[in-house]
C-alpha cells in the first residue's frame, strides 16, 4: 500500500507541474492547430537543442533519451522502443507470435488486435515510467515496428520479423498493424509506429558478408515492384509516423544518407510528412563499415540533407554523427531552417501522443499496469498462435490428429517440445514464465497419459541425442508429437543460416523414429521462420500431419492443444506467407538482389509448398466468380466469389485473389496477389442440411488488362473438377478422343496415350503394375505376394504396403517425367489390387488374390485402394484399378484357355461371392476397374452392359473408368467369336460402359474403328465424349494439369526406393504373413546350434520366392531362407536336392549327406511362380516332382533330429503326410514372401519380438485333396470355400497357430436389433501364454431361419490385435448391416426378420481340434423390423 501511495503522489506532482505551465507557450495550447503549435515549439529551440533532439534517438545511456528542455517545460523522451508483437525488452508483457507467423494468419483482424494489445501494454508501462521519472531504453511510445522488408531468401536470419515475401500482403498487414498500434482516437495516438528497414534490405546478416557493409544492387523495376510497395502502403494507407532507414547501401549509397529514397521517393512522390530514424549506429557504419564517409561531419551533412531526422546510436560524444550538427550549420553545409523542418515531425509525434496537452484530455494516459498479461491479452496470444498455424500435411481420413477417445497415450518429444527459451524468436516481450505454456504443457492437459523426452541432449542444436530417451518416451504411445525447429539460436538478427537442413541431428532423430517405430502415427510440429528441408518428411505416410507454427510465443501450448484436437472449433487456416523451396539451391544467392527466381511472383522451379499454401480440416468449394471483364485503366475492379464449406468441420478459409498480366509490354511478375481475406464459414446452419454459402467481394486496382494465369479453363485450379474436365474434353476432336481411348497401351508402340501438343497435354502411360511394389520398372522394394498379405488379416499391413508402393511408383514417375520418358510401367495408374475369389486350389493366379472370402477380400481391397491413392484431399498419389471384373477365377489353361472361357454363374453366386469385393473397392474410391478376359453367362466381360453399366454405374454409382485386360477386346472376336469385326466390337464395348482399350496392337487396335462405328450409327458422339471424361478426370486428380508446386506428391524422389522404412515394411509384412500350421513345441527356437541342415529346392532359390507381378529382384536387398537360417548355427549344411523346384531330377544321396549329424533340419519346399502363375494352372495338389520323397528322405536320414517344413507356394499342397508325421515337428506356410524372406524367417523361427510371433491365418480352405473341390470350370459355389464346404479340410479358412495362447471371455452382443442397424460385438481376450503376440479376432454369422439360400457361415468382421503376455484386452467390433443382408431372387439384397448366430472364430483341423480357447456360439440374434 505504501508503494501505491508513493506512485499516486508522484503522478499528482507531475500533473500539477504540467498544468501550472500549460498556457505559458502557444505550443502548449491544445486549442491551436497542430502545425501552429509545432512551429511555435521548434522556433524556440537553440541550435544546440536542435542538435541534441536529432542526435539522441537513443540506445543505451549514451545514446538516449532525447534530453528534456527544462526552460520550456519539455521532458525527456525515449525513442528507442521495440514492440514488434508486444512490448519487448521491458519486463513482463504479453508475448504474441512472431511477425512471420502473424502474417501466416492472413488476417488483418489478428494483426490489428495484436498491435493494439501490444500498444495498450506499452502505453501502460510508459505511463508508469513517466510517473517515476524513468526515460531509459524501451520506456517510450514510438515503436520500431513493423518490419516490412521482403522475405527474399530462406536463409536470411531476420525472415522471422517480416510479413513474408509478397509486397501486397506485407503492405496490407502493415496497415492493420499501424492502425491497431496507433489507435483510432481522432486526436491522440496510443503509440506510434516506425516501418522499417527502408529499403532493399533482406539479407545477408553475416553470410557471406556483413549487413553493415553490404551494397544491395537493385534495379528500379525490382525496387518499385517489390521493395518499395509495402512502405508506400504503410505510409499512405497506414499513416505511420516514422520510417527507419537500413544498414545497407542501395546501389552504392548508404540507405540513411540516400536523398533519392528519403526525399525524392518518401517525401516528394509519397508525400510522407513523418520522420526518418536511422537503424542503430547505421550512420556510424557508413564510416566504419561502408567506408563511404571519412568523418562524422561529412556523414552528418549528407544524411541531414538527404532527409534523415533522427539518429539512433549507442555512441556518445563526438563519435556520434549527429553530434556534428552545429558544426555542419556553422560551416554553411546545412541550413538551420532545414534543420528545424527535420525536427518538426519529432515534436509533432510527441504532441499527437498527448505529451503537451492536459492530462485528462488523453484517454490513453489513464491506462494502468493492470492490462499487462490481462486475461484478454493472454487469450489473444493463444488465438493469434492458433490462427497463425499452417497445416502442411494431413490425411483425408482422421484429419484431426488427436481424438482423446481413440488415443491411448501420446509421446511428446523433440528439442522444441518444452524449450521456453527458443519458442519466442527475436524482439519478443519478456513474458513471465508462469504465463508461458509449452507444447508439452498444453498437450499434458488433454486428459491422456503423456510421455516426454527432449531426446536431444544439447537443446535444439541436437548434435547429440539419446535413442534410449526416445525409446522410453515411446513406451505405450500410439501417437507421437515431434517438436523440431531452429529457434532464434540458429536464425536471428546478425545471424544467417548456412543451410535449410534441420539443425544437428534433428532429421536423423525423425528418420530413426519413422524407421524404428512403425506402429505409431507421427504429428510433426515445426518451430522455425525460414523454411527447413521437409522433402523427406512430407512423403512419409506415418507422418500423418505436419504443422508449421513459426515462433508462436507464450500461447503455443494452449493453441496446439486446441488445434490438434479441433477443440472449440480450432481448425487451422494459416497460409504460408512465403514460397517453401525443396532446397536452398532453388533460390539465387542471397547477395543477388535481382528478384528473378525469387518468391512465387518470379519463381521458376517446383517448391515443396507454394506461397499461400495451407490445409484445413475442412474443404471449401468456390463458385460463381464474378467480375467485370472490361474496365478502364485506373479503375477499380470488383471481384466476388461464392464459397461453400463442404465440411466436415466449421472453419476459416483464406480467400486469395491473384492477377496476371497477359499482354503488357513491360516485364511484370508472372502472377501477383491482389486481394485476400480470412473468413469463417460454418458447415451447416441447422439440421436440415441447409448450407452456408457466402459471397465475398474484393476491390483491386487494375492498371492493365488482367486475367487468370491459366491459358485454358481446364488448367484453372479454382474451378470445379467437372467444369475443368468438360472444358478439356470439349476442346478435343473426335480423332483425338479416339486415340486417347485406344492407347491404354502395352508395348513400345501401343503406349503411351499420345500428347496433344496444341493444348499442352503430355503423353500418359496407363499400363503400370503395382500389386505389391513397382513392377517391371527397375529397382523397387518388393513386398510379399498378395495372398500372403491377406493371411496377415491386417488392414495396417495392407495399407503400409500400398502406401510404400505408391510412393515408389510416384517417385519413379516424377523422375521419368523429368527425363521425358513415357512408356510401359512408367505411369501412376496401377492395375491393382486383384480381388478375384480363390475358388479352386489349382488356379494359377491364386497367389495374386486375397483369398476365398468376399468379405475379407473387400475389406483388404478397400484399405489397399485408399492407402495407394493417398490421403491428400485434392490429389491422388497413385490411382488404383481393381481387377479382374468379373467372375474370373480360373481356368488359365487347364482344361481350357481363359481367353475363351465362359463362366456360367447363377445370380445368387454372382451377387454373394463374386461381386461384393468389387463393390467395396468402388466404395473405397478406386479410380478404375479392369474388365476380365472371360465371358459371363455368354457375354464377354468387357462388352457386358449389365455388368459395366447396370450394376457398376447405376447400382453402385461408379464414376471412374473401365480398362480392358490386355487384348481382351480383340479376344471378343478372335477367341470368343462373339463379334466378327472391329466396328461391332468397339460399339459393343463403348455402349456397354468400357472406356479404355489395353492393347499390344501398335497398328490398329480395335478402338481405332470408333469413328467408323459412329458413321455406321452404332455409336454416338456423346458416348465417346462420356467415355473419355473419367480418364482426364483421373489425370487431373493425379495433378497433371495443376501447377507442379501445388501437388505435394510431385516432390517424391528416388531416395524413397528401397528406403530403410520400405524395407522394414517388407520385413514386417513377411513376418506377419507366415501361417504356423503345426508346432509340437519346438518353436520358437532358442539359442544357437552347432550344426543345422537347410535343404530343398526353395532354400536358396531367390527368383522363385517372389511370385508373379513382383518388382525386379535386387540381389543386394534379398535374403534367401538359407541366408537367414545360417544365423542359427556355426555350421550349416546345404543342398537343394533337386535341379530346380520342379524336382524331376532328385538326389537322395545329397540329402543324406546334408542331413546326417544336423541338430535341426529345415526343409524348404514349394512351387514358386514357375509352377503356378498367370496362364499356368497346376494339374494336381501334390508337391512338385519328388519333393515329397525329399521330405520323407530327410525324415529318414535325420535320426531323432527334428524336421521343420517351410512351404513356399500359393495354392494349397497335399502335405497330409507331413501333418501326420511326428518327426516333422513344425510346418510354416510362408507363401511367396519376396525380398525379406530369409530375415523374416530367422526372426519368426526364433520369436525375437511380438511381431515375430506368428498370428497369420489361412485366407482359404486347405483341402485334403483336390477331389474335395468341384472342377475349376464349374462356377457354382456349392462345395467351395468354407462358406459352402461340406467335407473335412486339412486346415480350415482362418486357421493358424501362435507361440502363445488366448482365451476369450465375457462376449456380449445385443439379442435384438432393428433391421438396418449395426450389430456391436464385445469380447474380452486374455493372453494366457508366456509370450507377447497378436491374435486375429474373427466374427462369423450364420443364418438360422432365412427362406433364402445363404452360405453355411460367413465372416462378417475381423481385427488383428496385440496383447502382451498375461494381459487382458477388451475390443468392440461392429458388424455392418450390409453383412447381414440376404439375397432374394425376387427382391435383390434385403434384410429379413430372421435369427442368426454369431461366433468368434471358425477353424478346424482334420480331427476337428480347436487350437485356442473359444467361446461357444451365443444365443441367436433376432433382426426385427
Amino acid at each position: 500500500m505504501v508503494y501505491k501511495g508513493v506512485c499516486l503522489f508522484v503522478v499528482v506532482i507531475v500533473l500539477l507541474t504540467n498544468h501550472s505551465s500549460s498556457q505559458s507557450y502557444p505550443f502548449q495550447n491544445y486549442k491551436l492547430p497542430w502545425e501552429v503549435r509545432v512551429d511555435d515549439l521548434v522556433k524556440r529551440l537553440t541550435l544546440y537543442e536542435l542538435s541534441e533532439q536529432m542526435s539522441k534517438g537513443g540506445a543505451g545511456p549514451a545514446g538516449g533519451p532525447s534530453p528534456g528542455i527544462d526552460r520550456l517545460g519539455i521532458s525527456p523522451y525515449q525513442w528507442n522502443t521495440e514492440c514488434l508483437r508486444g512490448d519487448a525488452m521491458a519486463g513482463n508483457a504479453t508475448s504474441f507470435p512472431q511477425a512471420l507467423g502473424l502474417a501466416a494468419s492472413f488476417s488483418r483482424e489478428i494483426i490489428s488486435s495484436v498491435a493494439e494489445a501490444g500498444a495498450v501494454e506499452m502505453r501502460a508501462k510508459h505511463n508508469d515510467y513517466v510517473s517515476h521519472g524513468n526515460y531509459g531504453d524501451h520506456t517510450g511510445l514510438s515503436c520500431f515496428a513493423p518490419v516490412i522488408n521482403i522475405f527474399r531468401h530462406p536463409l536470411w536470419g531476420r525472415n522471422q520479423e517480416t510479413y513474408g515475401e509478397d509486397p501486397f500482403l506485407t503492405g496490407e498487414i502493415s496497415v492493420g498493424f499501424v492502425k491497431g498500434l496507433q489507435g483510432n482516437h481522432p486526436r491522440y495516438a496510443r503509440a506510434t509506429s516506425t516501418c522499417k528497414h527502408f529499403d532493399a534490405y533482406g539479407g545477408p546478416e553475416n553470410i557471406p558478408t556483413n549487413r553493415k557493409e553490404f551494397d544491395a544492387r537493385v534495379s528500379d523495376r525490382d525496387l518499385y515492384l517489390t521493395f518499395l510497395p509495402a512502405f508506400k502502403t504503410c505510409i499512405q494507407k497506414g499513416g505511420t509516423y516514422a520510417i527507419c532507414c537500413s544498414y545497407n547501401r542501395i546501389n552504392g549509397i548508404p540507405a540513411c544518407s540516400h536523398k533519392r529514397f528519403l526525399t525524392d521517393i518518401l517525401r516528394t512522390q509519397w508525400n510522407f510528412t513523418g520522420y526518418v530514424v536511422s537503424d542503430w549506429n547505421a550512420l556510424e557504419y557508413a564510416i566504419t563499415w561502408h567506408k563511404y564517409f571519412n568523418n562524422t561531419l561529412d556523414a552528418a551533412v549528407v544524411s541531414i540533407n538527404a532527409g534523415m531526422n533522427l539518429e539512433l546510436a549507442d555512441i556518445g560524444g563526438a563519435d556520434r554523427v549527429y553530434s556534428r550538427i552545429v558544426d555542419a550549420v556553422n560551416a554553411g553545409r546545412v541550413k538551420e531552417s532545414f534543420l528545424r523542418e527535420l525536427v518538426k515531425p519529432l515534436f509533432y509525434t510527441r504532441m499527437r501522443l498527448g505529451e503537451f496537452d492536459p492530462y485528462n484530455m488523453n484517454p490513453y494516459r489513464k491506462i494502468n499496469m493492470s492490462v499487462i498479461q490481462c486475461p484478454e491479452h493472454q487469450k489473444l496470444a493463444v488465438k493469434a498462435a492458433h490462427k497463425s498455424i499452417v497445416l502442411l500435411k494431413r490425411p483425408d481420413q482422421n484429419r484431426v490428429p488427436i481424438d482423446p477417445e481413440n488415443v491411448k497415450r501420446i509421446a511428446v518429444i523433440g528439442p522444441m517440445a518444452n524449450n521456453t527459451g527458443q519458442l519466442f524468436g527475436d524482439y519478443s516481450p519478456d513474458a513471465d514464465v508462469h504465463f508461458v505454456k509449452t507444447p508439452l504443457m498444453g498437450l499434458s492437459e488433454l486428459g491422456l497419459p503423456v510421455n516426454y523426452a527432449a531426446v536431444c541432449l544439447d537443446g535444439n542444436a541436437c548434435n547429440n541425442y539419446s535413442a534410449d530417451d526416445m525409446k522410453t518416451a515411446l513406451l505405450g504411445a500410439d501417437k507421437v508429437i515431434v517438436c523440431l525447429g531452429t529457434g532464434n539460436q540458429f536464425e536471428t538478427e546478425g545471424k544467417d543460416r548456412t543451410t535449410m537442413e534441420l539443425p544437428g541431428k534433428q532429421l536423423q532423430l525423425l528418420k530413426d523414429l519413422v524407421y524404428t517405430y512403425t506402429n505409431i502415427t507421427i504429428v510433426l510440429v515445426l518451430f522455425n521462420a525460414g523454411p527447413v528441408n521437409m522433402t523427406w518428411a512430407d512423403g512419409i505416410p506415418i507422418i500423418t500431419h505436419i504443422y508449421e507454427v513459426f515462433f508462436p510465443a507464450q500461447g503455443i501450448g494452449e493453441a496446439l492443444k486446441l488445434v490438434l484436437t479441433n477443440k472449440d472449433g480450432a481448425n487451422p487456416a494459416g497460409r504460408l506467407p512465403f514460397t517453401w523451396p525443396s532446397t536452398e539451391d532453388q533460390i539465387p544467392k542471397m547477395t543477388d538482389y535481382s528478384m528473378k527466381g525469387r518468391s512465387y511472383r518470379y519463381f521458376s522451379g517446383t517448391p515443396l509448398y507454394p506461397f499461400g499454401y495451407g490445409l484445413s480440416y475442412s474443404e471449401f468449394e468456390y463458385s460463381q466468380l464474378k467480375y467485370n471483364p472490361t474496365i478502364k485503366a485506373g479503375e477499380s475492379l470488383n471481384v466476388s466469389v461464392m464459397i461453400y464449406n463442404k465440411g466436415p468441420y466449421d472453419g476459416d478459409e483464406v480467400v486469395q485473389l491473384y492477377i496476371a498480366w497477359l499482354d503488357t509490354k513491360e516485364e511484370m511478375p508472372k502472377i501477383q496477389l491482389a486481394g485476400f481475406d480470412r473468413v469463417s464459414i460454418p458447415v451447416k446452419k441447422d439440421g436440415t442440411g441447409d448450407t452456408d454459402r457466402q459471397f465475398y467481394t474484393f476491390i483491386i486496382l487494375v492498371t492493365t488488362g488482367c486475367k487468370s494465369m491459366a491459358d485454358f479453363p481446364f488448367r484453372n485450379t479454382s474451378l470445379p473438377w467437372e467444369t475443368r474436365v468438360n472444358d478439356l474434353v470439349n476442346r478435343l476432336s473426335m480423332e483425338e478422343i479416339m486415340v486417347q481411348l485406344s492407347r491404354g497401351g502395352s508395348g513400345p508402340k501401343a503406349s503411351p496415350a499420345p500428347a496433344i501438343k496444341r493444348l499442352g497435354i503430355g503423353p500418359y502411360s496407363w499400363d503400370t503394375e503395382c500389386l505389391r511394389g513397382d513392377v517391371a520398372a527397375g529397382n523397387a522394394t518388393s513386398f510379399p505376394q498378395a495372398l500372403g498379405l491377406a493371411a496377415s488379416f491386417s488392414t495396417d499391413v495392407i495399407c503400409n504396403v500400398a502406401q510404400a508402393t505408391a510412393v515408389e511408383v510416384r517417385a519413379k514417375f516424377n523422375d521419368y517425367v523429368r527425363h521425358g520418358k513415357y512408356g510401359d510401367h512408367k505411369g501412376i495408374s496401377c492395375f491393382s489390387p486383384v480381388i478375384n475369389i480363390m475358388r479352386h486350389p489349382l488356379w494359377g493366379r491364386n497367389q495374386e488374390t486375397y483369398g476365398e472370402d468376399p468379405y475379407l477380400s473387400g475389406i483388404l481391397a478397400k484399405n489397399f485402394v485408399q492407402c495407394l491413392q493417398g490421403s491428400n484431399p485434392r490429389y491422388i498419389l497413385a490411382s488404383a484399378g481393381c481387377k479382374h471384373f468379373d467372375v474370373h477365377g480360373g481356368p488359365e489353361n487347364i482344361p481350357v484357355s481363359r481367353f475363351s472361357f465362359d463362366a456360367k454363374v447363377s445370380e445368387r453366386d454372382w451377387r454373394l461371392t463374386f461381386q461384393p469385393a468389387f463393390k467395396k473397392c468402388v466404395q473405397a474410391g478406386t479410380a478404375s476397374l479392369m474388365c476380365s478376359y472371360n465371358r459371363i453367362n455368354g457375354v464377354p466381360a468387357c462388352g457386358n452392359k449389365r455388368l459395366l453399366t447396370d450394376i457398376l454405374r447405376k447400382e453402385w454409382g461408379f464414376k471412374g473408368y473401365v480398362i480392358s485386360d490386355q487384348e481382351a477386346v480383340e479376344n471378343i472376336m478372335t477367341y470368343h467369336h462373339y463379334t466378327n469385326n472391329s466396328i461391332d466390337t468397339v460399339a459393343l464395348c463403348i455402349n456397354a460402359g468400357m472406356n479404355l482399350e489395353l492393347s499390344t496392337n501398335e497398328i490398329k487396335p480395335v478402338f481405332f474403328s470408333m469413328l467408323d462405328a459412329i458413321k455406321a450409327g452404332k455409336l454416338s458422339n456423346q458416348s465417346i465424349i462420356d467415355a473419355i471424361k473419367p480418364l482426364f478426370y483421373t489425370r487431373m486428380r493425379l495433378g497433371e494439369f495443376d501447377p507442379p508446386g501445388d501437388n505435394p506428391y510431385n516432390f517424391l524422389d528416388l531416395s524413397f526406393i528401397q528406403s530403410p522404412r520400405h524395407r522394414n515394411i517388407s520385413l514386417e509384412a513377411a513376418m506377419k504373413s507366415f501361417v504356423l500350421l503345426k508346432n509340437n513345441g519346438i518353436l520358437p527356437l532358442s539359442g544357437k546350434f552347432n550344426h543345422i541342415a537347410v535343404i530343398g529346392p526353395m532354400a536358396d532359390n531367390k527368383e522363385q520366392l517372389f511370385g508373379s507381378y513382383a518388382p525386379d529382384l535386387m540381389p543386394s536387398f534379398t535374403t534367401s531362407p538359407l541366408q537367414g537360417l545360417s544365423k542359427l548355427s556355426k555350421f550349416v549344411n546345404f543342398t537343394s536336392g533337386c535341379q530346380d523346384n520342379r524336382c524331376t531330377n532328385y538326389s537322395s544321396t545329397k540329402i543324406k549327406e546334408a542331413v546326417e549329424g544336423a541338430e535341426v533340419i529345415f526343409v524348404c519346399l514349394g512351387t514358386g511362380q514357375e509352377l503356378e502363375s498367370e496362364d499356368n494352372d497346376r494339374s494336381n495338389m501334390e508337391l512338385p516332382g519328388q519333393q515329397l520323397q525329399l521330405l520323407q528322405d530327410a525324415v529318414k536320414f535325420a535320426g531323432k533330429s527334428p524336421v521343420i517344413l517351410l512351404l513356399f507356394n500359393a495354392g494349397p499342397l497335399n502335405i497330409s503326410w507331413a501333418d501326420r508325421c511326428n518327426q516333422v515337428v513344425a510346418i510354416l506356410e510362408c507363401f511367396l514372401p519376396a525380398q525379406e524372406t530369409g530375415e523374416a524367417l530367422w526372426r519368426v523361427l526364433t520369436g525375437n519380438s511380438s511381431v515375430a510371433n506368428p498370428a497369420a491365418r489361412l485366407p482359404f480352405t486347405w483341402p485334403l485333396s483336390k477331389d474335395q473341390i468341384p472342377s475349376m470350370t464349374d462356377y457354382s459355389m456349392t462345395g467351395r470355400t468354407y462358406r459352402y464346404f461340406d467335407g473335412d479340410p486339412l486346415y480350415s479358412f482362418g486357421y493358424g497357430l501362435s507361440y502363445t495362447t488366448f482365451h476369450y471371455n465375457n462376449a456380449w452382443l445385443a439379442p435384438t436389433i432393428q433391421a438396418g442397424d449395426d450389430l456391436e460385438v464385445r469380447v474380452e481376450i486374455s493372453n494366457t501364454g508366456k509370450r507377447d503376440g497378436d491374435e486375429v479376432i474373427q466374427i462369423y454369422l450364420k443364418w438360422l431361419d432365412t427362406k433364402e439360400k445363404m452360405p453355411n457361415i460367413q465372416l462378417v468382421a475381423f481385427k488383428r490385435v496385440t496383447l502382451k503376455a498375461g494381459a487382458v484386452g477388451n475390443w468392440s467390433i461392429t458388424i455392418e448391416p450390409e453383412s447381414m443382408k440376404v439375397w432374394s431372387e425376387d427382391s435383390g439384397f434385403i434384410i429379413e426378420e430372421v435369427r442368426c448366430t454369431i461366433s468368434d472364430s471358425f477353424f478346424t483341423h482334420t480331427s476337428l481340434r480347436r487350437q485356442h480357447d473359444q467361446l461357444s456360439e451365443k444365443s441367436p440374434v433376432e433382426i426385427k423390423f
